[in-house]
């Protein structure tokens, strides 16, 4: 909910540097919203370079933990079976 708040001013920052009347003349739609805008955006501000290695950092370490996620749910869902019944948890 938070996060569309922000998504949206960015939008509309980037739609004022470019001289558009609408966010909605923006090519940026699917994954382009965080890797298209949010560079662009990051990249207006002072050290720029840096805040956007850390957003491409943030990214990379969320999906290692999506990865552990899914990967304790497949997990549980291989030892609630007959074949790992016996196995010690």
């Amino acid at each position: 909910f938070i996060s569309g708040f922000a998504v949206f001013a960015a939008l509309g920052h980037l739609a004022s540097l470019e001289d558009l009347d609408s966010v909605k003349d923006l090519e940026y739609t699917s994954f382009g919203l965080v890797f298209g805008s949010w560079p662009v955006v990051l990249g207006t501000l002072s050290g720029g370079e840096h805040w956007i290695r850390l957003l491409f950092f943030m990214l990379f370490l969320l999906g290692i933990d999506s990865a552990f996620s899914f990967m304790e749910g497949f997990l549980t869902c291989l030892m609630d079976t007959r074949v790992f019944s016996n196995v010690d948890q």
